[in-house]
């Protein structure tokens, strides 16, 4: 489904502490990355299981966005590493 998730007043509370330099970092067990939609700097985020944002070929570790390979994920097929 497209529905449109918004961060809550939780998530906006962690992007105003770092806002006022009292956010050391976050850990999250959630995958939607809602805490950098509410303004949580990368650099203080830990996903304890990944992201939805970007994905990593278990190959070589590069990195890409969700974006990059939404279309192979939409059609059913498996992303590949470029």
């Amino acid at each position: 489904h497209d529905k449109k998730v918004e961060p809550s007043d939780s998530h906006k509370l962690l992007a105003m502490l770092e806002e006022k330099k009292m956010l050391l970092r976050v850990y999250s067990q959630n995958i939607d990355g809602l805490e950098a939609v509410a303004g949580v700097s990368d650099k203080k985020m830990v996903y304890a299981h990944g992201s939805l944002r970007w994905a990593q070929c278990m190959r070589c570790s590069k990195k890409v966005t969700s974006e990059d390979i939404m279309s192979a994920i939409k059609s059913g097929s498996v992303p590949r590493c470029q």
